[in-house]
């Protein structure tokens, strides 16, 4: 840091407004390197040492906007033309994205490989894990917990990686490049198979007896275990080109033509608007908490690091949430989780600037993101008990366009000069969502879908 006396240039401390209200040309050479938190990042490849918090702030919301508007357009479309080109076309994007954030520095163009990259997110979020999710039956839950610990935990490793191998954020962006590569690399010199389901659903009987017959291989199954399935397969192919299969499908085409619009249904049902109303609030709020507590994360007191680290381990909470469902329930668990949270983000605004009790303080905000985490993983199992069997999907893509589009003012409410502000957004944030939790209402006994207990989780 520096301040100007009579054309002398004193190295010294100063605030952020005073460094930028000195005209001098490359303020990256008054940078203290010594110093744990000065990092090479975004802000000194742009020169955005002095950029406003819109600016900076709109780096998150390009994701955001990108997250919301792929909601929309890619996961129906890998329902018509399969998961595995999906999957390959994510890839290359975001290698692609993270290469241009590396080698060109212009803050327009990372605003737009930002949004790209968060484009692509979905397609690796929804597309790839179901593809990948549909060649494990019998371990979807065991395996998505474990892939759900370790995403969660990457904000853990991340901080570590900055205090203790390097202060430039570049190598998290090669490592993304070599993630992708890894991935692209997997699809070229090995065979990964489409969706055997996807290929079913479209009567692709060639494809599909190639595919299963290469996992029987790749699996070693028994030569029983083969002449079974493929067995299996030739009785449901010619099933299904039977005259009588074809004359119920076409029964079946005309009675669903013959329904009222998806909106139409949806208005006629009270009980449904309110439940899908009350769960807007609730995915609203968790994701906004969960996000404004990221970005805050840096403006906190104590140390960024140490922060960040107790920040991440709230990725443990998601390790009771089935003890806490068999507890209380999924609405309990739910309305509890936001309790907790409800509770830490107002202890929170309690806390003073630069208060030395940071080991209390990292104590609570370890509870306000456990508290978050949960109240995602309630939101996607909550949904088989408030919405019939024919909206559920709807109903999940409904919930996420308007979590999404709202969340994306996370980032700059984060940037805002006064404390004060984004802690009251915290706050009411996490207070909508508990009573959305609270207000939402079990559909009626005789129209609920009997159901595995544990279904909530495999969602």
């Amino acid at each position: 840091m520096l301040i100007d006396t009579q054309n002398t240039v004193l190295l010294t401390e100063c605030t952020r407004q005073q460094f930028c209200e000195i005209d001098i040309p490359n303020r990256e050479d008054y940078i203290d390197w010594t110093n744990k938190y000065s990092l090479k990042n975004w802000i000194i490849r742009l020169n955005l040492y002095c950029g406003s918090s819109f600016e900076i702030g709109f780096f998150g919301s390009c994701f955001f906007i990108g997250y919301l508007s792929s909601c929309l357009i890619f996961p129906p479309l890998a329902d018509v033309y399969g998961r595995k080109i999906f999957v390959i076309a994510v890839c290359v994007a975001q290698g692609l994205c993270f290469i241009i954030l590396l080698f060109i520095p212009s803050t327009f163009v990372f605003y737009v490989a930002i949004l790209i990259f968060g484009v692509s997110v979905p397609l690796k979020n929804m597309i790839a894990y179901t593809h990948m999710m549909e060649f494990l039956p019998g371990r979807v839950t065991q395996v998505s917990g474990i892939l759900f610990f370790f995403d969660g935990m990457i904000l853990v490793i991340s901080p570590l990686c900055l205090m203790y191998l390097s202060i430039n954020t570049d190598m998290f962006l090669w490592a993304g490049v070599l993630q992708n590569v890894i991935g692209l690399s997997g699809f070229a010199l090995m065979y990964i198979p489409e969706s055997t389901m996807f290929l079913l659903e479209k009567e692709k009987w060639g494809e599909a007896k190639k595919d299963i017959e290469y996992l029987l291989r790749y699996n070693k199954a028994s030569d029983a275990s083969k002449i079974e399935c493929l067995s299996l397969l030739e009785r449901y192919e010619t099933k299904k080109k039977s005259v009588l299969e074809k004359e119920l499908k076409k029964q079946q085409d005309h009675h669903e033509k013959s329904q009222p619009p998806l909106m139409k249904r949806l208005f006629s049902d009270p009980l449904l608007i309110r439940n899908l109303l009350m769960m807007i609030l609730v995915w609203f709020s968790s994701s906004f908490t969960f996000y404004l507590l990221n970005f805050l994360v840096k403006y906190m007191p104590g140390d960024i690091y140490f922060n960040s680290v107790i920040s991440g381990l709230s990725a443990l909470a998601m390790l009771i949430e089935g003890n806490l469902q068999d507890w209380f329930g999924v609405k309990g668990g739910m309305i509890l989780s936001f309790v907790v949270t409800v509770i830490s983000t107002l202890w929170l605004a309690f806390f003073e600037q630069g208060t030395q009790a940071v080991l209390l303080y990292a104590f609570v905000l370890f509870l306000a993101k456990s508290g978050a985490s949960l109240t995602f993983g309630f939101a996607y199992a909550i949904h088989i008990e408030l919405f019939p069997s024919h909206f559920i999907i709807s109903s999940y893509g409904i919930c996420n366009f308007f979590c999404r589009g709202l969340t994306i003012f996370a980032p700059i409410v984060a940037e805002v000069p006064n404390p004060w502000v984004p802690l009251i957004f915290l706050n009411a944030s996490s207070m909508i969502g508990l009573a959305g939790a609270c207000l939402v209402k079990k559909k009626p006994e005789e129209k609920a879908v009997v159901a595995d207990p544990g279904a909530g989780e495999k969602q």
